[in-house]
């Protein structure tokens, strides 16, 4: 696989790097300003999500089989351990022939999920583990009420975070959508789907995708009532269910880049913000994640003085710092001093297409777009990417 479509007047320190080594640019760049990012695989073979219904292709001439898709993810946990990634979504939309629970070890994916987290965690034991449901009568990925009786269990307790995506009629004319009771049929279809795992408790749930473009006039009392959900409304009697402290659903809205089934925050010009939509999900922004732990500067005890010559250097804090990372609490996700944190971020994809590289670079910075995210209010980026872009045999081609 090739890089493509760089602006390398603009984004001189990416000349002459494979896609993966632009990925460590983007994530260090990241850590640098304080935006988090969640690493999502978005498909096998660039491009070709759609026509992937499980984690794994043994007929594909790669012979890309499970232990590949473990691989990859243990390389990736080890690469990017002590750096602003906080997470790994295993795989993006489940869908097709996947299953939740039915036992056969060649399809369930919630069997899989754990295979591949508990990989992850022996290998980086402080991410987190974001696990999408199954596709069936739902959106792709967004069906988790396998959960009540097969739960994910980990190595590493108080690590999952189930996710699901959630569209309008811009992307397909699901029944809710258009009967005759919508919109107040929608929180009922939510919380079967997911919404109950929040309600008692079980687990966080984090929204990895969401987004409108617009073209149908139900998208606008789509997007009003969604925001109200993942803000707490999870009821119709439209009191917030929240209690004190609590923190409503993590999410990246989909997503940065313009164009699509549903448009981006920015417009074509890849500059101009689309304030329609920032109108309704900024009341669901929240503050900035942590990013590093304190340094406790250790200083010798006075037995230590007596003891040690004052040749000897005396004992100093480490000076690389050490980022902060998340655990869960119930349907909470909690940072290290079990205060309820949020993701608000958006997707920025690109790494998962032909062009092994996220979009916009052809006409501005990376870091200038990052910076953007960072001042329209986001916290996070969810990075998709796809294995064909890990491949050994890539290597950067761009166009100035």
């Amino acid at each position: 696989s090739v890089t493509d479509g760089i602006n390398f007047f603009l984004n001189p320190d990416l000349q002459g790097l494979t896609p993966l080594e632009c990925m460590d640019k983007v994530i260090e760049y990241c850590g640098q300003i304080g935006l988090r990012v969640i690493l999502d695989r978005h498909s096998l073979r660039s491009n070709n999500f759609q026509n992937e219904g499980l984690w794994y292709f043994p007929t594909d001439p790669f012979n890309y089989g499970e232990q590949v898709f473990i691989d990859e993810w243990v390389m990736l946990a080890k690469r990017y351990a002590n750096t602003a990634v906080m997470g790994a979504d295993l795989w993006n939309e489940p869908k097709g022939q996947a299953t939740w629970g039915v036992g056969d070890a060649a399809t369930d994916w919630n069997e899989a999920a754990e295979r591949v987290g508990n990989a992850i965690l022996a290998a980086n034991p402080d991410w987190l583990i974001i696990v999408e449901g199954v596709g069936n009568n739902s959106w792709w990925g967004g069906n988790l009420q396998g959960v009540a009786a097969n739960p994910v269990n980990l190595i590493v307790p108080n690590k999952v975070v189930y996710s699901v995506h959630e569209y309008c009629q811009d992307v397909f004319n699901h029944t809710w959508l258009i009967d005759e009771t919508f919109p107040n049929n929608l929180r009922g279809v939510w919380n079967d789907n997911f919404g109950y795992i929040v309600k008692q408790d079980i687990a966080p749930v984090y929204v990895g995708e969401y987004g409108t473009a617009f073209r149908y006039p139900g998208d606008y009392t789509w997007l009003r009532h969604w925001v109200a959900y993942i803000n707490g409304e999870y009821s119709e009697d439209g009191v917030n269910d929240l209690k004190d402290g609590e923190q409503g659903l993590s999410w990246t809205f989909w997503a940065i880049n313009p164009g699509g089934d549903v448009g981006g925050v920015l417009e074509d010009d890849w500059i101009t913000v689309n304030e329609a939509k920032m109108a309704f999900i900024r009341s669901a922004l929240a503050p900035l994640l942590p990013t590093y732990d304190p340094i406790p500067t250790t200083q010798p005890t006075l037995l230590q003085s007596i003891l040690t010559p004052s040749s000897l250097s005396p004992i100093v804090a480490p000076t690389q710092p050490v980022f902060s990372y998340f655990h869960t609490k119930g349907s909470q996700i909690i940072d290290r001093n079990g205060r309820p944190i949020r993701i608000s971020g958006v997707n920025w994809y690109g790494f998962e297409g032909e062009a092994h590289i996220p979009q916009g670079l052809w006409i501005r910075s990376y870091q200038s777009l990052l910076d953007q995210i960072k001042t329209v209010g986001f916290t996070a980026i969810r990075l998709p990417y796809s294995t064909q872009m890990l491949q050994p045999t890539s290597v950067t081609d761009g166009i100035n």
